[in-house]
Parts: C-alpha cells; structure tokens; sequence
C-alpha cells in the first residue's frame, strides 16, 4: 500500500534568486555533498540523524508553473553499485514524487517534497509503517529538505556543504 509523503519547509534569508538559479541547474550543486554521477542518474545519500543509507536518484528537469519550480525527483535505496548497475536494498522503501521551490508575492519561499512510497515488509511493514515509520519517513524529508535548503541558498563565496 502506497504511503503519501508531504514535506515542507521555509527557504531562509533573501537568497531566493540564487536558490532558485541552483535548483534549475545540476542536480550535483543542491542534492548532497557527497553525491556523484552514475550514468544519468546520481549515486548519494539519505539520512535519519546520524544514519545513512546509500541511494539511487533520478532527478527530471525543472518545469515552472506561476511562481514554483518543480522537479520529479526519485530514489531507490541501494546496497552497492556494480558497474553500470546497482544493486537494490529492499529492506527500505523508494521513493517517487517531486521536488519544488515556491516563492510567493510577499518574497517568503518554500521547498516541498511531496510523492509515495511503499513501506517493505508486506502487511507487517504498513503496519509498522501507520505506527512509526512514517514518522521516520517524515524526519528523513525534513533532513534532506533543510541540507537542500541549506546548500540553495549558501552564500556563492562558500563552498556548499551538506549537513552534519
């Protein structure tokens, strides 16, 4: 059973201009500090406090409706990479939605994440999933969402860096 995820959180500072040039460019200025190509794709990370687990991500390009700058944004968690290949780790959940950066008429901007994902485990893993572990799906979002915010709106005379 497919699980909605809807995360939201406020871009800081009146950096809006430049977050926005960097979430329209490549995937590797905003996504992680650790990320890499592979392929079309990119190899990273996602994590929970001080755990991280490797990831396979898909990022679309960007399309603007008014004034939110969407990307289709997926990730399959991942064991290891085998040459052009990975090799996927189905004890944790993918990932499917988008990822958008809206500004509105009064200047405040915001980045959403918003998709499913199927919780592994069959009908012992939804219904650990209704009791905790969407909330650790919702913890993991806010995390990634502020590195991102983070490395958006960096000021261009540092490096952009990910969150401890």
């Amino acid at each position: 059973m497919s699980r909605l995820l809807d995360t939201t959180i406020p871009v800081g500072g009146d950096v809006i201009d430049v977050a926005e040039d960097r979430f329209t460019g490549s995937p590797d200025i905003w996504l992680a500090d650790d990320v890499r190509p592979h392929g079309a794709s990119w190899q990273g990370e996602v994590r929970v406090g001080r755990l991280r687990r490797p990831v396979h991500v898909d990022v679309g390009a960007p399309w603007l409706r008014g004034q939110t700058v969407s990307r289709a944004i997926a990730w399959t968690p991942v064991r290891r990479v085998e040459g052009d290949g990975t090799v996927t780790d189905g004890r944790l959940p993918a990932f499917t939605g988008q990822i958008s950066l809206r500004r509105d008429p009064t200047g405040a901007a915001w980045l959403r994440l918003v998709g499913t994902y199927d919780p592994p485990g069959g009908a012992v893993g939804n219904a650990l999933d209704a009791l905790l572990l969407h909330k650790v799906a919702e913890v993991t979002a806010s995390q990634m969402l502020g590195d991102i915010e983070g490395r958006l709106t960096a000021p261009a005379d540092e490096p952009v860096l990910a969150a401890p």
